[in-house]
């Protein structure tokens, strides 16, 4: 009972956990990839300003200013005031400046970029001066730098703010290396246009840890709900099992006090009656047969002889049947004979037809369909619910015909076949009573058939 207690819990939680995991990662990586492709683009596009910005630097007259140059010194101005007008026609870019390189240092160059208040004091801070060192360089610049190479900077964070550079060479008119151009783009532009996508994604986080709690819980109650079922039915097996011994124990009862009964003289015919029913309920324990090789014409012939003179029986035989068959030809014999009776007798009909058809086929085996047809105007009253087997209630009804009936029944049925009443009302005169027997039996034996086909 412990088990059933917690499978349960622990089944809903691994359940909804793989699920909200799966979900999630899956959610994680689709953000991710999206977050890396607009990344990319930003790059892509920074990278394209800043190299197409820095065709139009003058290398040669970037060459002659120093740390001695003045920042009102009319060709500084006219270096610097392309730059910014190129700043302030590109969209987010906060910074554009040049940078040179001496020994391992990097240094200002031009910067005409309005600078933030980063000490407070109400007023934008002094841009850096002319050969100003910077400390804090980005590795991207150094490498720009050494390289001489266009770089693009992944997120980093200095002394002016976060941002994403990309980095261009310019050159001289002889085509040497002078420096290169550097483009600041604030990370306010990018985290702006993520956002979306982040929010997205935390709303499909939440929903997913939700739905994984609704899982969970139907998880939870579907195994509480098997577990109930499946104690409700080990209850109702033990109770059918307690059922059944004790049916079984007053079948046994009734047996043994009906062969008492059989062995006492009756009177008014009581003796047969209660032997027909010790006969069938022993029939419904097994069935003995002795099967041997038979021909089916000679079987045909056997029930006609036992049929009673005032009833005519008609065979139809199909012509896939094979002439030999493997079976108890006496208890098949006994079968057909007191079904041909019975609705003969019910029907009240002195002619009774039966058509025998090949149905199926198995390795071993061919099965039959046996339909019994009677038509007559007097059915017989007691049986018009046609019962396949006997209700005990109403055991007083029943004759001894009625009983082998039910025999028979029982045997095709241990037979391993099907009994099925059929209604077919032709006219509002005359009433057609059907009865309907799928039955299996084994093919002939090699050895043996030669022996019946004589």
């Amino acid at each position: 009972m412990d088990i059933i207690k917690t499978r349960p819990k622990m089944e809903a939680a691994i359940l909804s956990g793989l699920v909200v995991s799966l979900i999630c990662f899956l959610a994680f990586l689709i953000y991710s990839k999206s977050v890396d492709v607009l990344e990319k683009e930003i790059k892509i596009g920074l990278l394209s300003n800043v190299s197409a910005a820095a065709t139009t630097i003058d290398g040669d007259l970037h060459k002659t200013f120093d740390k001695s140059t003045a920042r009102d010194d009319p060709d500084y101005l006219a270096a610097i005031r392309p730059l910014e007008k190129i700043r302030q026609a590109s969209a987010n870019i906060r910074y554009i400046y040049t940078n040179i390189l001496k020994g391992d240092d990097v240094f200002f160059i031009l910067n005409p970029s309005p600078q933030n208040d980063n000490d407070g004091d109400g007023q934008p801070d002094v841009p850096p001066a002319l050969m100003e060192r910077y400390d804090d360089a980005a590795p991207e610049l150094i490498e720009a730098l050494k390289s001489q190479k266009k770089v693009v900077s992944d997120p980093y964070t200095d002394k002016w703010g976060t941002f994403i550079s990309a980095y261009a060479p310019f050159y001289d008119a002889q085509g040497a290396f002078v420096g290169v151009l550097g483009m600041d783009l604030q990370l306010n532009d990018f985290y702006s246009r993520i956002y979306p996508i982040r929010l997205a994604f935390e709303k499909t986080a939440f929903i997913v840890v939700f739905i994984g709690l609704i899982i969970g819980l139907l998880t939870w109650i579907s195994r509480k709900y098997a577990a109930f079922l499946g104690q409700q039915n080990a209850f109702l097996q033990s109770r059918q099992a307690q059922r059944g011994d004790h049916l079984a124990l007053v079948k046994q009862n009734f047996i043994d006090l009906l062969e008492v009964f059989a062995k006492t003289p009756q009177k008014d015919g009581l003796t047969p009656l209660i032997k027909v029913w010790l006969e069938y309920l022993k029939s419904t324990e097994a069935l003995v047969q002795d099967k041997e090789n038979f021909r089916i014409d000679a079987l045909m012939d056997d029930v006609k002889a036992r049929m009673l003179p005032s009833t005519s029986l008609t065979i139809s035989t199909d012509e896939a049947i094979p002439p030999v068959l493997l079976a108890d030809k006496n208890v098949l014999q006994e079968l057909l004979v007191i079904c041909c009776t019975h609705i003969g007798t019910m029907a009240g009909a002195n002619t009774v037809t039966l058509d025998i058809k090949r149905l199926d086929e198995a390795v071993d085996s061919l099965t039959f369909a046996m339909v019994f047809k009677a038509q007559g105007h007097h059915p017989s009253e007691g049986m018009s619910d046609r019962n396949l087997e006997p209700e005990y209630s109403k055991a007083e009804l029943y004759s001894v015909q009625d009983l082998e009936f039910f025999k028979a029944v029982a045997a095709v049925k241990a037979m391993g076949g099907h009994v099925s009443w059929q209604e077919d009302a032709e006219n509002n005169e005359n009433e057609n009573s059907s009865l309907s027997l799928e039955l299996p039996i084994s093919k002939y034996e090699e050895d043996n058939a030669r022996e019946a086909a004589e």
